[in-house]
């Protein structure tokens, strides 16, 4: 889980963005506390629990998302498959993976060019800021 000191107070400064940021987190409280996280720093933010929705919202609303952030481990539909569809939809797709748990195959996910950032759960308000804002500004990964 996101580390914060307090609820929808994150100490950081940011500029949102007038592109979408889509929150794909099976954990209701993941997808609270980033979403209220970002959406105090002025960015739009669209949450959803698995990547059926997640799907499901990018194809009804083409070029209005800027990043996606994916977790890895969701029912339904993993975060890695979630991604490949993703990049049918749209091979420009801009995702930050995050995830609790560490598969055998992280860095050839990681590797992807669709990859824009990683975030291990948990993770600072600090990094997720600093991680959307440059997946936003189309930052390649390390």
């Amino acid at each position: 889980m996101p580390a914060m000191n307090s609820a929808c107070n994150p100490d950081l400064s940011g500029n949102g963005g007038s592109r979408t940021v889509l929150v794909v987190d099976d954990d209701e409280s993941i997808r609270n506390i980033v979403q209220c996280a970002l959406k105090t720093l002025k960015y739009k933010v669209v949450t959803v629990c698995d990547g059926t929705e997640a799907l499901d919202f990018y194809a009804r609303s083409p070029g209005e998302t800027g990043v996606v952030i994916l977790d890895l481990v969701m029912p339904r539909m993993n975060g890695q498959q979630t991604l490949k569809h993703l990049k049918a939809l749209d091979p420009g797709v801009q995702v930050i993976i995050m995830t609790g748990h560490r598969p055998p195959d992280l860095n050839e996910i990681l590797a992807d060019p669709s990859v824009r950032g990683f975030l291990p759960k948990p993770f600072s308000m600090k990094a997720l800021v600093e991680s959307v804002a440059a997946a936003m500004a189309g930052s390649p990964y390390p």
